[in-house]
């Protein structure tokens, strides 16, 4: 009994590279979209203070972005990038 599949040999090969690609872009994806929970800042001793850091350590985003730093509330803080105070909006 001969096997008459559809697909050739090649054809298997390919398509399960492909979608080892896929599954390994969508890890990826997921590990970057999670929200700083490698910062340090973020779950060291400082976690108790700072709930959020916008955007997150060593996001690329455009200059007009917002930048800032949740706190919580009871606490004040300053926000410095790059040796410039940064005033507060509130």
């Amino acid at each position: 009994m001969t096997d008459t599949s559809p697909y050739s040999t090649r054809f298997r090969i390919v398509a399960a590279v492909v979608l080892a690609i896929a599954a390994a872009l969508a890890v990826i994806a997921v590990r970057s979209l999670e929200g700083g929970g490698d910062d340090p800042v973020l779950r060291g001793g400082d976690a108790a203070v700072v709930e959020s850091l916008i955007p997150r350590r060593n996001a690329q985003v455009p200059q007009q972005s917002t930048v800032g730093i949740d706190l919580v509330t009871g606490w004040e803080g300053t926000l410095v990038i790059d040796g410039v105070e940064i005033p507060s909006t509130s």
